[in-house]
């Protein structure tokens, strides 16, 4: 009886699926936390170029994207990848 070959591929797979849960969970990890970056790279995109707009203007176009004036307090900013940030701002000097 010839067993040794086959406890050996037996560990073997063992190992590689213990690995491969591991990358996965990892790379799973890694995916998370390049989302939450992205969102937030975004959302500071977006203050900035509402923090830079022109009052005086309903629409202010930058290289990155729109802003528009909804009303007196809603002011919406678009990127051009699409991402879309809504803020309230009150009224200056009340």
């Amino acid at each position: 009886m010839n067993r040794q070959p086959a406890y050996a591929l037996l560990s073997v797979l063992i190992v590689m699926t213990v690995t491969t849960t591991i990358e996965l969970y990892r790379y799973r990890q890694y995916s998370e936390q390049r989302q939450i970056y992205s969102k937030l790279q975004n959302e500071l995109l977006c203050q900035t170029m509402i923090n830079l707009k022109s009052d005086k203007k309903q629409i202010n176009k930058f290289n990155t994207g729109v802003v528009t004036r909804k009303n007196s307090e809603q002011v919406q900013a678009k990127l051009t990848n699409g991402f879309v940030f809504s803020a309230n701002q009150s009224p200056q000097g009340s």
